[in-house]
């Protein structure tokens, strides 16, 4: 009865090891994929290091340390998440490595920072890019929270609620581009944060 129980357990596992992976049901997949991205932008800098010359040099290496350290940072987030531990999760430090990395741009040579190290269109067109990206979910996210019920619906409703208010921080930040001034982005990774979040209990209660 008891090698039975435990042939029962590891059935069990097996297979909702085969729906995670059916599925993608990882709640944190979005912080890895930022994670990894971080990593190429800090192989980048390493790279654009080795071809520049001065004070510029120096920059790029410490722009490489600020990337890898974000990738760190998400890829911890991620296991958290995993472990369903969200409240434990902190940005504190993210903030100010996002702060210095912003500096760094700012004083390296935009134009082939931009070209070669990070995905920032000029005048803020990637941030407009972004935000009509972002209103499409949300429509997406409304038209799923139309034809669901229970607490799908609810989920899909927020979901929606949470991509727009990404647009509107993203059309902000396009024009405070324009204007050459600078922008907050904590409520920006707050509505991550929770996007995520309500994500994984998605895909947990559609696939149950």
């Amino acid at each position: 009865m008891k090698v039975l129980h435990v042939l029962t357990i590891s059935g069990l596992l097996l297979v909702s090891s085969l729906v995670v992976a059916e599925h993608g049901s990882s709640p944190a997949d979005g912080f890895r994929k930022t994670a990894a991205e971080y990593e190429q932008y800090a192989s980048k800098a390493v790279k654009k290091a080795t071809s520049t010359q001065g004070e510029d040099v120096g920059r790029y290496l410490e722009l490489s340390s600020v990337y890898r350290e974000m990738a760190q940072i998400k890829y911890g987030a991620a296991k958290l998440a995993d472990q369903g531990r969200w409240n434990d999760i902190t940005w504190e430090r993210y903030h100010q490595l996002e702060s210095r990395r912003d500096q760094l741009l700012g004083q390296l040579d935009w134009s082939q920072t931009r070209k070669q190290v990070h995905k920032h269109k000029q005048a803020g067109g990637g941030f407009k890019a972004a935000a009509k990206d972002y209103e499409s979910k949300a429509r997406q996210a409304h038209d799923d929270a139309q034809r669901s019920s229970g607490p799908a619906k609810h989920m899909y409703s927020e979901l929606a609620g949470i991509y727009q208010a990404m647009a509107n921080i993203k059309h902000q930040a396009a024009d405070a581009v324009n204007k050459g001034k600078d922008f907050d982005w904590s409520k920006y990774h707050e509505l991550e944060f929770r996007r995520d979040k309500v994500k994984s209990q998605l895909n947990h209660a559609t696939t149950r």
